[in-house]
Order: structure tokens, then sequence, then C-alpha cells
């Protein structure tokens, strides 16, 4: 996601609900200035575990706070926050497991952050839907 891209979503959105489709919208992930994998790398040589933290994006955060505010306010549909799900008191989960990285690269998640991810929506209750 770019900030750019949220004209052309409200757009779409708007579609969508007009052809009577529900609408979940994903925001953007964590991202990094460098592939997570030889940060985390970079960490455990250093012996400095500060090292993703201090190379996360924070563009990413702020367009996922502006996201969340426009699926709510005008948009009206559903969202899921990368950020909510995966980051707390400024800290982020940087492994999907011991020894497996969340993500596989600057801000795209390895199957196993993919499982992740899954679990916490579904445990977050993102996803419920109620009877029908």
């Amino acid at each position: 996601w770019d900030g750019s891209d949220l004209p052309r979503l409200e757009r779409t959105v708007d579609w969508l609900k007009s052809q009577g489709i529900t609408i979940v919208l994903f925001g953007p992930t964590v991202q990094y200035d460098s592939a997570l994998p030889r940060l985390l790398a970079l960490a455990i040589q250093k012996n400095d575990p500060r090292i993703p933290a201090d190379h996360r994006v924070p563009y990413y955060e702020r367009l996922d706070q502006e996201m969340s505010q426009l699926a709510e306010r005008r948009l009206q549909v559903r969202y899921i926050s990368y950020f909510k799900l995966l980051c707390q008191r400024g800290s982020c989960l940087e492994y999907a497991a011991e020894g497996v990285p969340l993500q596989s690269d600057y801000g795209h998640l390895t199957g196993g952050g993919s499982a992740l991810m899954a679990v916490k929506i579904r445990d977050a209750g993102a996803l419920n839907w109620g009877p029908n």
C-alpha cells in the first residue's frame, strides 16, 4: 500500500459495495528498509536486538492509522491492521517461531509468518461474521 492508492481504494470499495460484496480491507504490513532476515542476522552478529526496529519504516504505521480511520469513518468496512496484531508499545514481532523470520524480505510474510497472521486474525475475531 501507498498513500496514493487511497483515492482508487475508495472508488473500488464503493463499486464492490454496490455489487453487494462483503469487504475486508487489510492494511499495510510492517516494513523495513532492508530484508528482515538480514537485519535479524545482523542483530545476532552484533548482539544488538534493536537493529530490526531501528530499520522499520515509520511511514507504514502512519498509513495504517490513516487507512484504519478511512475504513471506519468513510468506507464503513472491516479493517485488519497488521500493526495492531503484531506490534505493542513500539515493538513488533520479528519471528513467526523460534528461528523463523516473520517476513522474507522488507515486508512480505514467510509461510510461517502467514500461518501466524492467520491465527492472530482468527484469535482477534476479525473475520467473525455471525449468523447469516
